[in-house]
């Protein structure tokens, strides 16, 4: 299967690429060398459009200090434009460390060694440096529910489901602290 580019720039010349590695004939001959190279592309194309991705301030946790006890159940928090979340089956994010530890001019006789293992990492960019990370099931489930919109009263409800209702607010709580942190929220509507 060819995948002509579909647009101009080289820069989007990637774009396709995991498929085409995921897609019989290649998905075996490229296994036989490296079987996590279409997660490995993935995870590669999501840091190409972390990178590109329209600038958003992040969201300081000054402003969520403003907000009234009472308005928190309809809050919505915008996320940064510049968040990719995947689902491999390899933990890919070990042989992109390596990468970035040992630089563009490693050679390696062999790929890292990896063992299959489903994998959510979460691609972002902050202070103008693309991060990634590797981010439990839990995480990820989270941060569906604030890319589809839904309220921290529903975040709470989705939390509930897998942590319970005593300790849903306060991973919601850690969660919230730890992508301002990272700078993943571009901003907070309170729905009024």
């Amino acid at each position: 299967m060819i995948h002509p580019p579909g647009r101009p720039s080289l820069r989007h010349a990637g774009a396709e690429l995991a498929e085409h590695l995921a897609t019989p004939p290649f998905a075996e001959i490229f296994a036989r060398r490296c079987a996590y190279a279409a997660d490995l592309a993935r995870l590669e194309w999501a840091i190409s459009l972390a990178f590109f991705a329209p600038d958003a301030p992040a969201l300081a946790s000054s402003a969520l200090a403003e907000i009234a006890p009472e308005a928190w159940a309809s809050l919505r928090f915008a996320v940064s434009p510049s968040l990719h979340l995947l689902s491999c089956a390899w933990p890919v994010q070990i042989a992109r460390e390596r990468f970035e530890r040992e630089g563009e001019d490693a050679s390696w006789p062999e790929p890292p060694a990896l063992a299959p293992e489903p994998t959510a990492i979460r691609v972002w960019r902050c202070a103008e440096r693309v991060r990634f990370a590797r981010i439990s099931a839990l995480e990820r489930d989270a941060l569906d529910g604030l890319l589809a919109g839904e309220t921290f009263a529903q975040l709470c409800d989705r939390l509930a489901l897998e942590v319970g209702d005593a300790d849903a607010a306060a991973q919601a709580a850690a969660f919230l602290s730890s992508w301002i942190a990272d700078g993943l929220l571009a901003g907070v509507d309170s729905g009024r």
